[in-house]
């Protein structure tokens, strides 16, 4: 199956931006699935690898993917800057005409990628939910999911599934809006900036599988505090806008 709407030759143009914090475990094996189903499907992929302050070997695998595919291009975090700061930044780097952010654990499954693909023809963005999460993640983190989805429904309307986890994004429109984020919240706050710009959705599954090396970073209280103080911040910002 190739897809073809847009790309070198017709291909589906598609970045991906991978940020990474200690993931030597499982960095490879990520890269590997971008390349096997991109090959597989046919898209004009490119990969963007953000090695975030990591203290083992992540940033020398890194470079050493780099230099074997062309298709990748790896920048190094002085210090540890938060998955938002990789995000945005990536997302500046990108330069295909969709793009994505999977995390370096490969955790995320591209096993759906064809379907979100097939909805991108008349959305501004295909937005991801997870159709296993009972069976990969415990209680305390779909606690964690289902809260802050919550708060973000309750402060600013946001319809979606899930707004954490795998989506694709039309880079035009990402490139309309400015990302303060440097936490966690950093797709929350995309997905507010998108309702409230009213663009236009769909929604497709997409499989989760269990972590197997490295530590989670979302889970922790200080990550959960920062994400939602991050998100108050939003909320005030959207106030102040709408009564201008």
């Amino acid at each position: 199956m190739t897809v073809s709407l847009s790309g070198t030759q017709g291909k589906f143009g598609l970045s991906f931006v991978i940020p990474c914090f200690n993931e030597e475990g499982s960095l490879e094996a990520t890269v590997d699935e971008v390349v096997s189903t991109s090959k597989k499907l046919g898209i004009d992929y490119e990969m963007i690898i953000y090695d975030d302050g990591s203290s083992d070997s992540t940033g020398k695998i890194a470079d050493k993917l780099a230099k074997e595919n062309l298709g990748i291009k790896v920048f190094h975090n002085p210090g540890n800057m938060g998955q938002g700061y990789c995000i945005s930044r990536g997302f500046k780097e990108a330069s295909k005409e969709w793009v994505t952010t999977i995390p370096g654990d490969r955790q995320i499954s591209l096993e759906t990628l064809a379907k979100f693909i097939a909805k991108t023809k008349e959305v501004d963005f295909v937005s991801g939910y997870m159709l296993n999460e009972k069976q990969t993640r415990t209680f305390y983190r779909r606690l964690i999911s289902k809260g802050f989805l919550l708060l973000e429904k309750l402060l600013f309307g946001i319809k979606v599934r899930y707004t954490n986890g795998f989506t694709i994004w039309n880079r035009k429109k990402l490139d309309e809006i400015y990302i303060s984020s440097t936490g966690y919240a950093v797709l929350g706050e995309i997905y507010v900036k998108a309702f409230m710009n009213n663009w236009k959705y769909a929604e497709e599954g997409f499989y989760l599988r269990s972590r197997t090396t490295g530590v989670e970073g979302a889970s922790k209280p200080s990550a959960i505090i920062k994400a939602t103080v991050e998100l108050i911040k939003l909320f005030i910002k959207s106030r102040r806008w709408k009564k201008k």
